[in-house]
């Protein structure tokens, strides 16, 4: 049980306990930690595994790769990654994305390259729109 940084540990046996501290103990001195990003964030990704809805993306060396769905890759509407206006992005590729927090049910990753790409169009749109005054 975790409170207040404090660990309560409890085994049936002393050996079982030595062993859970030792693991415990490995977890905590492993390497790097996964950052936590802030809300609106705009991140540089790498993608590590294209599918037909939505490709697989590393935030992070450490972190587990985070789906983004065909509908947040593009503004334009498409079914497949493969009808993405350019080709879908290709393994390795690195892209810019937005970060929108968790899920609120599922505490999943939120991330939309599409966030990035409208508010460019919207900025160009009301740019021209003055220019015309």
């Amino acid at each position: 049980m975790f409170s207040a940084g404090k660990w309560s540990l409890f085994a049936p046996n002393p050996e079982a306990m030595s062993e859970a501290k030792e693991l415990i103990e490995s977890l905590l001195e492993e390497g790097e930690s996964v950052p936590e990003f802030e809300f609106g964030a705009v991140l540089t990704v790498r993608v590590v595994e294209v599918r037909d809805r939505y490709v697989l993306v590393e935030t992070h060396p450490g972190a587990d790769p985070v789906p983004v769905h065909v509908s947040q890759l593009s503004a334009t509407r498409a079914a497949h990654t493969s009808a993405l206006p350019g080709g879908a992005p290709g393994v390795g590729d690195e892209m810019r994305v937005k970060y929108f927090g968790r899920d609120p049910e599922t505490g999943a990753v939120r991330l939309s390259r599409k966030a990035l790409t409208v508010a460019q169009g919207n900025a160009v749109r009301t740019l021209s729109k003055s220019a015309r005054r």
